[in-house]
């Protein structure tokens, strides 16, 4: 199963600047099996760190793992950009042709996807870690 998300790794490490790095690696190796939690069958991935996670990273290992990361945030970036749009485009639609989008008036809707968003990034905004000391 983990193979068949190589060519979205493949393109997460190329916006990270690791797509050659990435491309030559071979296949996957399973070098570890950790024993699952609740939510694994879910989301596909233990909540327990994994052996080497636990050792201390080189500067050169760090950047590249945020520089991962940051690649990660990009690529959710898009794809949510990308479904706004679509989402938008469907309520236009829904509106114009006088329609309920399925069991919802538009106006809900709106009001509670707008709602939605907020309460996550209000929830963001509460977290504030920038200002937290260590």
């Amino acid at each position: 199963m983990l193979a068949a998300y190589r060519p979205r790794y493949a393109e997460v490490a190329a916006l990270a600047g690791f797509g050659n790095e990435f491309a030559a690696t071979g296949d996957f190796d399973v070098v570890e099996e950790i024993e699952g939690i609740g939510m694994t069958d879910y989301y596909g991935l233990s909540g327990k760190p994994a052996t080497p996670e636990k050792e201390p990273m080189s500067e050169s290992e760090f950047d590249r793992k945020v520089a991962l990361l940051q690649a990660s945030w990009r690529t959710f970036d898009d794809a949510a950009a990308a479904y706004r749009d679509a989402f938008v485009e469907g309520i236009l639609d829904h509106h114009v042709r006088g329609e309920p989008a399925r069991s919802w008036e538009l106006q809900f809707l709106i009001r509670r996807c707008a709602w939605h968003m907020l309460d996550h990034a209000w929830e963001l905004q509460d977290r504030e870690v920038t200002t937290a000391s260590a």
